[in-house]
């Protein structure tokens, strides 16, 4: 006992000693994703949480759960995508402990029915919705879909409950139907998810390069205006005169009408005071403001990139923030500074996942649809084949028809082949089993009868006989069956003559006498009692009758009723024979109550009746 509960108690360290890791894992990936620029919410923390509630839904692994979701908001901030996913967790959390254990579904249902109408619903509101940001909420859709995927998978396929035990029922053997459908949605999911995951880092050094090549350009266009200008005219520009300062404004707007890319210029004095800009994006439209509310990063020299702060009241842009590169250059008394939005090179990149997810999204959709198919095509044969075998051998038995269908697939056909062989073995077997049993049966109730019953005349043999009177005889004190019965007299009766019988018209004609004798016994005592009472040959002529009596008197009344119908003239073959009897009487528990006294005074009291001549009976408490 101490062993055992030793044993249970590792197990259950061990057990939590993985789920912590679990947490510990699901915090730091988290983690490290968050130190990739990504564009979009990505989050796998939900795995290990979902293996968590699947290895174990007690109090304690839910306080794990619940400190780690508390880090991965510390992790990946408090907006309405940790708060859907919060919820989720504790949703997938109750369903698995009432018994609903299909991760995958629950958290396609809470996606379809909660979370994606909530985000769509908030982005509404703040007018953030657009075909970008709907983009990244079907991201987010996978991303919880690939989750729950991954860990169903582990749970279903990797036999964890060798090292550590479950604090619930363990799922179901895996089905090839749930292997087909995980494929099938992974068929979908993955490729989708993966290919943005990788697009988004080299996307991301794309807008970069593209940055700094149209900042290069623009300034390089301008310096190429400036050095065409004469002494004077810079002398002037120098002066901030207005006119050379106009003509820097003309030649950047048109610079700026040509441009592919949104390019914003400012031109300040040594005070950073704008003396005049030129811009289009929406965040630059309060001055130099912008600058400071962000943080940016040098790329190359003079040339900068910036990130707009996180914005609470957006759905998206906490991940798809406003993003900008700028070239910083200063002429003398003043500084001239040229940014792009990245808004448009967001746009370039949406554009790019749209064409090539127009590749991706078919081919994707292609081989789910192909595996759902074959699901059905290859699942209907199976099932069609577990139908035929449910069963199968009552069916055998109760010789129904089995007939096997045969399938386009070669292994499931050469499966049905074998099954259709192993049936007709089955068959020929069972049939040779049930003649045997039969025989066997037979050979059972010959074997019985021969031990218990008297070949002649049908009626119970000595041994048998025996047997009955002991049992009768020690429970009849106790037995329901001789409640209100007095006793049970025992009647031994032997034939007059029989011998001359016998020796007179041969063993034939004595033995159908036998025969005639037992059965009118047998009819008297069906008249008196025929529950618990019996008749019985003990060998040649004489019979023993148990009969358990009421009253007393029917004692005397059977005995005279078996001499009156045993004397009576009998046809055998062609002669006509009258038979006499004597009978000796015993009584339990007055005579005797062993069988062995009994049998003696039964005996002793029949041989008193013969030899008074016959036809008689005596008692023996009357010898």
């Amino acid at each position: 006992m101490k062993i055992h509960k030793a044993a249970d108690m590792n197990s259950l360290i061990l057990k939590y000693v993985v789920i912590v890791i679990m947490a510990v894992c699901g915090f730091f990936s988290d983690f490290i994703i968050q130190q990739i620029n990504m564009t979009f919410f990505l989050s796998v923390s939900s795995i290990f949480i979902f293996l968590i509630i699947g290895l174990s839904t007690s109090s304690a692994s839910l306080v794990i759960v619940t400190l780690l979701n508390c880090a991965l908001i510390a992790v990946n901030g408090f907006n309405l995508f940790t708060v859907i996913q919060t919820i989720e967790i504790y949703y997938v959390w109750v369903l698995y402990k009432s018994g609903r254990k299909n991760i995958i579904l629950e958290v396609v249902v809470y996606g379809l029915c909660f979370s994606l109408p909530l985000i769509f619903v908030t982005g509404y509101n703040n007018a953030s919705i657009s075909v970008e940001s709907a983009f990244y909420i079907a991201l987010f859709f996978m991303n919880r879909v690939f989750n729950a995927l991954i860990s169903k998978m582990v749970l279903d396929y990797i036999p964890m409950e060798r090292i550590i035990s479950y604090t619930h029922s363990r799922p179901k053997a895996v089905t090839l139907t749930n292997l087909v459908t995980q494929v099938s949605i992974a068929s979908i999911v993955v490729p989708i998810l993966l290919f943005s995951i990788a697009t988004n880092a080299s996307n991301q050094e794309q807008i970069s390069e593209s940055a700094v090549t149209d900042l290069k350009s623009a300034s390089e266009y301008i310096n190429k205006k400036l050095t065409a200008w004469t002494v004077q005219e810079m002398r002037d520009l120098k002066l901030l005169k207005p006119i050379q300062v106009y003509d820097l404004i003309d030649m950047v707007q048109i610079y700026v009408s040509r441009a592919d890319n949104s390019v914003n210029f400012y031109l300040l004095d040594l005070d950073n005071k704008i003396i005049t800009s030129e811009h289009t994006a929406d965040f630059m439209k309060d001055g130099l403001n912008w600058i400071g509310d962000g943080s940016f990063s040098e790329v190359e020299p003079d040339i900068y990139k910036w990130t707009a702060p996180r914005d609470s009241r957006f759905i998206i842009k906490d991940y798809t923030r406003d993003t900008a590169f700028f070239y910083v250059t200063s002429i003398d008394k003043f500084k001239t500074i040229i940014a792009v939005s990245g808004t448009a090179y967001d746009d370039k990149s949406i554009n790019f996942y749209m064409s090539l997810l127009k590749l991706i999204v078919p081919i994707s959709l292609f081989v789910g649809v192909f595996f759902i198919i074959m699901k059905r095509f290859m699942l209907n044969s199976i099932f069609e084949l577990i139908s035929i075998t449910s069963g199968l051998p009552q069916k055998l038995k109760n010789n129904e028809n089995i007939e096997f269908e045969k399938s386009n697939i070669y292994e499931i056909d050469s499966l049905t082949t074998n099954f259709r062989m192993m049936v007709d073995n089955l068959s020929s077997m069972i049939q040779n089993v049930e003649a045997a049993n039969k025989k066997l049966l037979e050979s059972e109730r010959l074997l019985y009868d021969q031990a218990h019953f008297d070949s002649l005349t049908g009626l119970p043999n000595r041994p048998y006989f025996i047997k009955k009177v002991e049992n009768d005889i020690s429970n009849f004190y106790t037995d329901e069956r001789f409640a209100g019965k007095q006793g049970i007299a025992f009647f031994f009766i032997d034939l007059d003559k029989f011998k001359a019988v016998n020796d007179t018209y041969g063993h034939s004609a004595g033995d159908k006498l036998l025969k005639q004798v037992a059965n009118i016994m047998n009819s008297v005592l069906m008249d008196y009692e025929s529950t618990s009472s019996l008749v019985a040959r003990m060998g040649g002529d004489e019979f023993v009758i148990e009969y358990i009596y009421d009253n007393k008197e029917d004692i005397a009344g059977l005995a005279n009723s078996l001499i009156a119908a045993i004397n009576k003239p009998k046809q055998i073959d062609s002669i006509v024979l009258t038979p006499g009897t004597s009978i000796g009487i015993c009584v339990f528990p007055e005579d005797g109550e062993d069988i062995d006294s009994i049998f003696l005074k039964s005996d002793s009291s029949m041989y008193k009746a013969k030899n008074s001549g016959g036809n008689k009976f005596y008692f023996y408490s009357k010898l």
